[in-house]
């Protein structure tokens, strides 16, 4: 962080500080140091879009697709109702990859699915907005 002369402290990178601040003590107050933990978290990714998911000729797999963003990686929610938010989650942790391969599916199901880019910078994680809810066109096989 670099200090500035009014006292405000201006982030230099994504990452974890300790200010220090300490007051000098004279006939009225008492010396005090006080220690203070920020962290800074990397910028929010921009959001996924075109997000598709196809049943595979296998049985119960599919592909699901996605338009490329910058991000470290992405995570992806599946279920077999619309209420995505109880699915399961799992991660596709390249940022370069534009697709990911989901087994051990139930069948005769439609599939529900959303995506949403993650980055990750000295130990901190910073999310961007999930996708909308796509649903596959088939059933899985």
């Amino acid at each position: 962080m670099k200090p500035a002369k009014n006292g405000k402290m201006t982030p230099l990178a994504a990452g974890k500080a300790v200010i220090t601040i300490k007051a000098s003590g004279n006939e009225e107050y008492k010396a005090k140091t006080i220690k203070v933990k920020a962290e800074v978290f990397p910028k929010k990714p921009a959001q996924v879009k075109k997000v598709k998911a196809v049943p595979s000729k296998a049985k119960r797999t599919a592909k699901v697709t996605w338009k490329k963003t910058s991000a470290s990686g992405y995570q992806i929610q599946y279920a077999y109702s619309k209420k995505v938010s109880k699915g399961k989650m799992i991660k596709a942790p390249k940022g370069k990859s534009v697709s990911k391969t989901i087994k051990k599916l139930k069948s005769r199901k439609y599939m529900y699915v959303r995506v949403r880019a993650y980055t990750a910078k000295a130990g901190l994680t910073s999310y961007g907005k999930w996708s909308k809810t796509a649903r596959s066109r088939k059933k899985i096989r």
